[in-house]
């Protein structure tokens, strides 16, 4: 966006802190927002890109220069920055502080994140309306049945819902067919999705690695690998973001899911 602008302040705080909108909308309307000295309680409040001044707690905020990477999460990494625990941060520069993760993969699990400094595109891609492709390659055991494959694929009961209609397709039988090597395509993001609908039909998730998220795919990058996207991944992302805000256009924000393994 060029310099004069007209932004709504939820999104230019997103954009400035990487914060969620429902998390945005709940400071602005704590009185925590300054623009140009006055508070603003209201978060459809625009605002003019580069010119209007705002603040938090007598901070200047600007939005960063977008960056956006995707990364290799080994197993045993929390997805997420800070020194709490065995975080992904003891696995990127000192430069990279200010990214964060789109989503999350269980600590146990592995494969593609992207990382970045957009709010706005984050909550997008997560948004539980607009459900973005998530591609997996599982091992399990005991190998499910085909018939278990489909009942998964149909939906199962999670938190008293159904899930929605995915992929489960056996790739190969292992150890004299006591395992499966399976390639699952989720396009929602429940909180430990995988494990738990693999359960329901009496198997366990022995190994878990994520290589694509929407446009985006691993490739062959190694464990603790990062690279900033190409101009393609990054053109075929903001088509995808673009879509989805055509769809949303008029929508009431929501938050955004949780995990999506």
């Amino acid at each position: 966006m060029t310099t004069g602008t007209p932004i709504r302040l939820q999104k230019y705080l997103a954009r400035a802190g990487g914060l969620s909108r429902r998390k945005c909308a709940d400071l602005i309307a704590a009185g925590g927002i300054q623009v140009n000295g006055q508070v603003v309680r209201e978060p459809y409040f625009r605002l003019l890109l580069g010119v209007d001044e705002v603040r938090s707690e007598g901070v200047l905020l600007r939005p960063a220069r977008p960056v956006y990477y995707k990364f290799y999460k080994p197993p045993q990494f929390l997805s997420a920055m800070g020194d709490d625990g065995p975080t992904i941060s003891s696995l990127l520069p000192p430069d990279m502080t200010r990214v964060f993760p789109v989503g999350r993969l269980d600590f146990d699990a592995e494969g593609l994140l992207l990382l970045m400094n957009d709010g706005d595109l984050s909550n997008l891609l997560l948004h539980p309306r607009y459900h973005v492709e998530k591609e997996y390659q599982v091992r399990l055991k005991p190998c499910p049945s085909r018939g278990q494959l489909r009942r998964l694929e149909a939906g199962v009961e999670l938190d008293g819902r159904m899930t929605k209609p995915s992929t489960w397709e056996l790739l190969e039988r292992l150890d004299g067919g006591q395992q499966g090597s399976i390639r699952v395509v989720l396009t929602e993001g429940r909180k430990n999705q995988i494990k738990r609908m693999a359960e329901l039909v009496h198997s366990h998730v022995r190994s878990l690695l994520r290589e694509r998220f929407g446009p985006i795919r691993l490739g062959h990058m190694k464990p603790g690998q990062f690279k900033k996207l190409a101009p393609g991944e990054l053109a075929a992302l903001q088509r995808l973001a673009d879509q989805a805000r055509q769809d949303l256009a008029g929508v009431e924000e929501d938050d955004t899911e949780g995990d999506d393994d």
